[in-house]
């Protein structure tokens, strides 16, 4: 598919965005909307007008995109699998689609901003608990393996990025109230407000707020740094 519904922006129409990748999932259009114009949102699926639609995120050095951008907001992830990894037929394709591809993106990403980013511009990488210890009890196990890179990649990414006077830093988040948790069954709903010290779930909207704040950080030192914003939640 082409790259569709958003043309090439100036210098002159207003400040540089911020790209959202993911923006049709739960999280990615909760942070579209609390950027409002600041946000430019990017999908891989066919979407609506106002949404940069690309087949692949490595592909977004090759198509109109501003000239400059104040940072990137990266929502966009495969969908969890629910399948053991010794029961998997095709482990090599499993895992370049759940693995690799993502790590491939998020390092396509990576080299956008260090190539367009602003001054201090930020890259925001979403991690989830699912790879920690004690979660789910493994039963997504290539998205946890996936997830488990964020945290280093973070760092690594903030290291290279620095030089060119830009920044990483992840946001890992518990179960959302949304997206990929949208069904979540009665019994499960409970068991995770239970774990909540404020017996409540956030709402994707409370989590593109966070996700708000930290973009806005300005300064280096949480570059390279993994923030838990989960409430407080329990293994």
């Amino acid at each position: 598919a082409a790259p569709s519904d958003h043309g090439e922006q100036s210098e002159g129409d207003g400040p540089p965005p911020v790209l959202v990748t993911g923006a049709t999932g739960a999280l990615g259009r909760a942070v579209v909307d609390a950027l409002g114009d600041r946000a430019l949102a990017v999908s891989r699926s066919a979407s609506g007008t106002g949404v940069l639609t690309v087949p692949d995120l490595e592909s977004l050095e090759g198509v109109a995109l501003p000239e400059r951008i104040a940072g990137i907001v990266h929502c966009g992830w495969p969908a969890p699998d629910n399948q053991r990894l010794i029961d998997l037929e095709d482990p090599r394709q499993a895992v370049e689609y759940n693995v690799a591809a993502p790590l491939r993106q998020t390092l396509a990403l990576g080299r956008l901003l260090a190539r367009r980013g602003t001054p201090g511009a930020v890259l925001v990488l979403i991690g989830s608990t699912a790879a920690d210890p004690g979660r789910h009890n493994y039963r997504m196990p290539l998205y946890t393996l996936a997830k488990s890179l964020v945290p280093v990649l973070t760092r690594v990414l903030g290291v290279e990025l620095a030089p060119t006077e830009h920044r990483c830093v992840a946001v890992t988040l518990d179960v959302v109230d949304g997206g990929m948790n949208e069904g979540l069954s009665r019994r499960a709903r409970i068991m995770n407000t239970d774990r909540s010290p404020f017996g409540r779930i956030p709402s994707p909207e409370e989590a593109a707020a966070q996700i708000a704040w930290v973009l806005d950080n300005r300064g280096f030192l949480a570059s390279g740094a993994t923030l838990s914003l989960t409430g407080g939640a329990l293994p």
